[in-house]
């Protein structure tokens, strides 16, 4: 059975020294947005993922443990690196996340479901 796609989906991932990457949600497409050095954008991507694309993507999200995640992953010995975020709505579920160098358990499953979610394209 495929699942609903979400309504709202924001992610982030990068750091000053480049490269960086955005996705978000507009309607029912995709913007996936690179970033070089000094956060200046490269290329802008509109991309439309099928519903099987979707039912994949939130099935990965759940084995991922994405909704058990802490609000915040942070270290206290280090301000620059690797910032990232992470804010998914879909039906009544929700959560935001975000850190700073550190990972929840399942962060690396997640890249791989944006990464097919975005057929292939770059995004860790």
């Amino acid at each position: 059975m495929e699942r609903q796609a979400p309504q709202e989906l924001d992610v982030w991932i990068g750091g000053f020294l480049g490269p960086s990457y955005k996705v978000r949600l507009e309607g029912d497409e995709l913007v996936y947005e690179v970033y070089e050095r000094a956060y200046e954008l490269f290329s802008t991507e509109r991309l439309r993922p099928s519903p099987a694309d979707w039912s994949r993507f939130l099935t990965h999200l759940d084995g991922c443990g994405y909704w058990r995640w802490d609000e915040i992953y942070s270290s206290d010995t280090n301000s620059e690196g690797t910032t990232w975020y992470v804010s998914i709505r879909v039906g009544g579920q929700t959560n935001a996340v975000r850190g700073l160098n550190v990972y929840p358990p399942g962060f690396v499953d997640l890249l791989r479901a944006m990464r097919g979610l975005l057929g292939g394209r770059q995004f860790a």
